[in-house]
């Protein structure tokens, strides 16, 4: 008698802990990319902050430079807005491991199919699996999605020294793109990390 075996395995969890850091040396140890991120409490307090222009040569024009810092400081604060753990920790630093990267939800599927047949005294045994990782992503291509972050942290903001003769701090703001500060893993190095479905078909044979 030949049987059939469905398996449906979901795996739900929260997304690893992250720190918002600067990019650069902020405290002047040397060690770049570690200092805590302060997170303005208001745009008038950001419009405060001294940032630098990103444009250089002849592009750089008092008016080209006015125009990209004021750009600067509109993608930082709409940044702040649309991130859940800046919007809500305004006016005072960052947390060490204080955000997190997205909830996952990843549901796997395997069926397989049993034969049997006797010639004479020996009963030949076969069977026919199909294991689908991530089968939340083949129904929808929205879903089922994994996130990493290198080295548990990001830079949105970097320190770009002082001004020249004075104790102000400067910045510069580079917008992550799509406007999150993780990526996705779409790397199909592995079935069961992957943001990707993928699938195989296994046969065995046995007497």
């Amino acid at each position: 008698m030949a049987a059939t075996t469905l398996t449906l395995s979901y795996n739900g969890q929260s997304g690893s802990t992250f720190s918002y850091v600067y990019g650069g040396s902020f405290v002047g140890d040397g060690v770049f990319g570690n200092d805590l991120m302060y997170i303005p409490a208001s745009r008038a307090e950001m419009d405060a902050m001294v940032f630098v222009t990103k444009l250089f040569g002849a592009a750089a024009t008092p008016a080209a430079n006015a125009a990209n810092i004021a750009q600067q400081k509109d993608e930082f604060e709409a940044f702040i807005q649309s991130d859940k753990y800046l919007s809500r920790s305004r006016g005072r630093h960052a947390e060490r491991n204080g955000a997190r990267l997205p909830f996952t939800n990843i549901l796997d599927a395997n069926i397989s199919q049993e034969f049997l047949m006797k010639v004479g005294q020996i009963t030949h045994k076969a069977s026919l699996t199909l294991d689908v990782f991530n089968l939340t992503n083949m129904i929808n291509k929205n879903a089922g999605k994994i996130f990493f972050l290198s080295n548990d942290q990001t830079n949105v903001v970097s320190f770009r020294g002082y001004q020249t003769g004075t104790t102000v701090p400067t910045f510069q703001f580079f917008k992550p793109i799509n406007n999150k500060p993780y990526q996705l893993n779409d790397v199909q190095t592995s079935a069961n990390t992957s943001a990707r479905w993928n699938a195989q078909l296994t046969f065995r044979y046995s007497f």
